[in-house]
């Protein structure tokens, strides 16, 4: 991320829906945490809507050790916030 020592953004996840339940998200997942930590960093961003179709998405953060950082309302459009995650990469 711009102007920080260590701080990266993650954008999307995304595995086709003939392929979820594989554990493909989870070893997309891993490899964004590696790539952070070989590069020195030490948070990895992730955001997401608010909407109720992203529920399984924000459950998918949260069993991964992503900690719900922030929200902030109608940032999408009305009725669509924007949802914040960040995990500590060690």
């Amino acid at each position: 991320t711009p102007a920080t020592t260590g701080t990266f953004d993650m954008y999307w996840i995304a595995v086709h829906p003939a392929f979820q339940g594989r554990g493909i998200a989870q070893a997309l997942d891993q490899t964004a945490v590696d790539f952070v930590r070989e590069r020195g960093g030490y948070l990895l961003i992730a955001e997401t809507s608010g909407q109720p179709g992203y529920d399984r998405t924000r459950a998918f953060y949260e069993k991964q050790g992503y900690g719900r950082l922030a929200e902030i309302p109608d940032y999408y459009k009305p009725g669509d916030a924007l949802v914040i995650f960040g995990k500590r990469v060690s």
